[in-house]
C-alpha cells in the first residue's frame, strides 16, 4: 500500500485519518444530542429493495417494481 494523501497538513494525521476523526466526533455529538440526527433515507430505500428481492428469491418469484 502507498499513502497518496496530500501532505502539508497542520497535523500529523492524514486526510484519511482526519475524516474518520470527524465522523467519530459527529457520531458522539449525535449520541449526546448535541447535533440533530437525519436518517439516511436513500439507504432505507435500498435496504427495502434488497429485502423485497431476497423475499422474491426465497419464494422463487420474479421481483417487479
Amino acid at each position: 500500500m502507498v499513502d497518496v494523501s496530500p501532505t502539508g497538513a497542520s497535523t500529523k494525521d492524514t486526510l484519511f485519518i482526519q475524516s474518520y476523526r470527524s465522523e467519530l466526533a459527529h457520531f458522539v455529538a449525535v449520541i449526546r444530542e448535541e447535533e440533530p440526527y437525519e436518517p439516511p433515507r436513500d439507504q432505507v430505500r435500498v435496504y427495502k429493495l434488497l429485502e423485497a428481492i431476497y423475499k422474491a428469491a426465497d419464494e422463487a418469484k420474479e421481483y417487479r417494481s
